[in-house]
Order: structure tokens, then C-alpha cells, then sequence
């Protein structure tokens, strides 16, 4: 990120950046794999994309996002279509607004509503 803050790190297509991810575990992927993991992680990536736009701006407290590493760790799970994630955080949402796996990201408020709780916040 400080990387991308100082304009050193350009945000690579989501293929490149899928095949970069499974460099650090130790594989290396062909074109088609790469697309592949691309599209199975592309909430993820979507969100490192989005994340990057606003620490290229500036505007990006590094002290006071300390979560964002995890918020981004729980979303390469979504490449299962059968996992769900419950979440209060309307920035996770925008984040991944872009993305297809969006609806595997349920808001806590709308989740609590359909059950017949009324939220307090």
C-alpha cells in the first residue's frame, strides 16, 4: 500500500494480480488458471483495486484502517459460492460493489430486518 501511496506500484489487470497471489504460495499459473483464480477472487481484488485508489489519493489513514488486512483476508473465502459473509461495514460493501460475489456479502442491518429484529444502529 505504501507502495501504491508513493506511486511506485501500478494495479495490475486481475489476471496478473491472481497470478501474483499464487506466486507467494509457491505456484505458478498459465494464462487460463490465472483467469480462472482471477474470477474465483475478484471481491478480493476488487477491493485491493478500490483500496488503492484511495491510498493513491492520499486521502488513506494508514493508522486508522488496521482491519482493512483482515476485511480483505475473509473475502478470498468467497470464491466459494456457497460461502456468506455477514458484515456492519457499509465500506466492505462499496468496496466490492463492483463485483459479481457482491451478494455473498450480506449486510448485518438488512440480515437482522428479515429475521424481525430492529436494529438499535
Amino acid at each position: 500500500m505504501e507502495a501504491i501511496r508513493d506511486n511506485a506500484a501500478p494495479i495490475p489487470p486481475a489476471d496478473a494480480w491472481a497470478a501474483a497471489t499464487a506466486v507467494t504460495i509457491g505456484h505458478s499459473l498459465d494464462q487460463q488458471q490465472a483467469a480462472a483464480l482471477a474470477a474465483g477472487l475478484d471481491a478480493a481484488y476488487q477491493y485491493h483495486r478500490e483500496l488503492c485508489g484511495i491510498v493513491a489519493n492520499g486521502t488513506y489513514k494508514f493508522e486508522k484502517h488496521r482491519g482493512d488486512w483482515i476485511d480483505w483476508q475473509q473475502l478470498f473465502y468467497l470464491c466459494d459460492p456457497n460461502v456468506y459473509l455477514l458484515t456492519g461495514d457499509g465500506g466492505l460493501q462499496q468496496r466490492i460493489a463492483r463485483s459479481p460475489q457482491k451478494s455473498q456479502l450480506l449486510d448485518l442491518r438488512d440480515f437482522l430486518r428479515r429475521l424481525g429484529f430492529t436494529p438499535k444502529h
